[in-house]
This record gives structure tokens, C-alpha cells and sequence, in this order.
């Protein structure tokens, strides 16, 4: 095994190396077992997403009444 990990959440309960993980749980597996419980419908990969930026604030428009 190459010792490379992916991040999954998993959708149906799984034992591994005798210890049981629920349903919901996010988990890093190793990326054979992991690709086996996506295949079986098991799991679904947590994919990474930049978290979103806060817009700036409009600039106040001066309202000259001239």
C-alpha cells in the first residue's frame, strides 16, 4: 500500500480494521478502500472548495442636492 489517503463521507455503515464508522461520518481512508466503498456506493468523495470570498462593500455615492 502506498500510504496515500483520500477523504470521504460515508453513506452507509462501515467496518474497517474491526471498528465501525456511521453513516455522515467524513473519514480519511486508504485510496484502494476508499475506491472500492465509492464503487459499492458507499462512500462520496469530499471534494475541496475554496471557501468563498466576502464581497466588497459598494462605495457610498456622494448625493449632492446642488
Amino acid at each position: 500500500m502506498s500510504g496515500k489517503t483520500k477523504k470521504i463521507i460515508l453513506l452507509k455503515t462501515v467496518l474497517y480494521k474491526g471498528r465501525h464508522y456511521p453513516p455522515g461520518s467524513e473519514q480519511n481512508l486508504p485510496v484502494d478502500i476508499v475506491d472500492d466503498l465509492i464503487e459499492k456506493k458507499a462512500a462520496e468523495p469530499v471534494m475541496a472548495v475554496k471557501p468563498e470570498q466576502e464581497p466588497e462593500p459598494e462605495p457610498k455615492k456622494n448625493q449632492d442636492n446642488n
